[in-house]
């Protein structure tokens, strides 16, 4: 792997770890809805 590949492989990973964030935060809000 380059350093390139490298560094946006490990943006990739986090984006996806926000948008995990963001659907538990979603999730909780619906879960104290119901």
């Amino acid at each position: 792997m380059t350093k390139v590949q490298d560094e946006l492989n490990i943006i990739y990973l986090y984006i996806l770890d926000l948008q995990q964030l963001d659907n538990d935060k979603e999730g909780g809000k619906l879960r104290c809805q119901i």
